[in-house]
């Protein structure tokens, strides 16, 4: 026989104490939708990008985990360059090749003209997976995630690209061509016939 109904926390699936069971009925807030705060978090950390940035910038200060530019002090002297004030685009890039000599590389003109252009944290640093979301990483917390500046990111997602292809070559090498699976066999000839006993007799002297 079935139990009454009950509502269960979106994030480990416990109970949620004190909360309406009938999914019809008006929450007094999204809190009911957990069995505790820390599931809250963690829910809406998985499920908003912008969530994560925001929890990963407050514990990493937008400072780069591989080569260390602080990114977030970078933007704030960027935006002291006023958009449309005199020689503003070369000043900002005279700052940049200052602070972030290694954006100013051939390899990431593309970031480096959204980063003069537009002085935001999202066009100088990511929110990067250290175990790759191709890999199971995607639906994570913090401690799957780090700071990588724009540079560093292009840099591991590069590799990661590569390594994706590389692994799909050894896939598809150890698998059939699914076409010698449509192909129909080729009958085997049969073998002739035996000569006639004279013959045979013949054939031995």
């Amino acid at each position: 026989m079935q139990g009454p109904a009950q509502r269960l926390c979106l994030h480990c699936a416990s109970l949620v104490v004190d909360a309406p069971a009938d999914p019809n009925a008006l929450l007094s807030s999204t809190s009911q939708l957990f069995c505790k705060p820390a599931c809250e978090t963690k829910y809406y950390l998985k499920a908003s990008s912008g969530a994560i940035r925001r929890a990963l910038g407050k514990l990493e200060k937008g400072v780069c985990c591989m080569c260390g530019v602080d990114c977030r002090t970078l933007v704030a002297q960027l935006h002291s360059i006023r958009h449309g004030s005199k020689a503003w685009r070369e000043r900002r890039l005279a700052l940049i090749t200052q602070c972030f000599p290694k954006l100013v590389q051939r390899n990431y003109k593309a970031y480096l003209d959204r980063l003069v252009a537009q002085a935001v944290e999202g066009n100088a640093w990511h929110a990067d997976h250290i175990v790759p979301v191709y890999q199971g990483g995607g639906l994570c917390e913090l401690e799957n995630l780090r700071t990588l500046c724009v540079a560093c990111h292009a840099d591991v997602t590069k590799i990661q690209t590569q390594e994706r292809a590389a692994e799909k070559r050894r896939v598809t090498a150890g698998m059939r061509d699914i076409r010698t699976f449509l192909t129909p066999s080729q009958p085997s000839q049969p073998s002739p016939p035996p000569p006639p006993q004279g013959q045979q007799q013949q054939q031995q002297q």
